[in-house]
């Protein structure tokens, strides 16, 4: 597994990939960014090795959550998108939800244990994998319709 790890205090990344190699074990390798500049750079050029992403949300070259967002949204599609921040708030994580991201986790929660964290990561990955294979399957259906309608639209 291959993790971008979007975090700007290194001694919270050092722990963090320390709780994901006793996950993953020796099937894993992670690219750490400090800042939302050095992901989107990452990105550009690697997006397509990356199998989960975890972004902190309050990071020094972005003003707020939303920016932060912004520097993995569009890959979100690709592979899931993790989400931590060291605030609760309920509103930013729905509104994170609706635009990509596939869970939540608040730093110093009960989410950060080790079991709870492992479970997070897979059910982000199926949630991922369910919403690509019904995307997929909706793409299909319509292009069964255009070609039964003689590629007429029928929407």
């Amino acid at each position: 597994m291959h993790i971008l790890l979007i975090e700007d205090n290194p001694a919270e990344a050092h722990i963090f990939k320390g709780a994901l190699k006793r996950i993953f074990g020796d099937d894993l390798s992670v690219r750490h960014c400090l800042t939302c500049a050095q992901a989107r750079e990452y990105l550009t050029d690697h997006h397509d090795e990356v199998g989960l992403a975890f972004l902190d949300l309050c990071l020094p070259d972005s003003e707020n959550w939303e920016r932060s967002f912004e520097t993995v949204e569009y890959y979100a599609r690709q592979f899931p998108v993790i989400v931590m921040t060291g605030d609760g708030d309920e509103t930013v994580a729905r509104e994170l939800l609706k635009r990509g991201a596939e869970d939540f986790i608040v730093k110093g929660s009960s989410k950060r244990n080790l079991d709870a964290l492992k479970e997070t990561i897979e059910f982000a990955i199926c949630r991922h994998e369910t919403v690509r294979n019904l995307a997929r399957q909706a793409d299909e259906e319509k292009m069964c319709v255009r070609w039964l309608t003689g590629g007429y639209s029928v929407e």
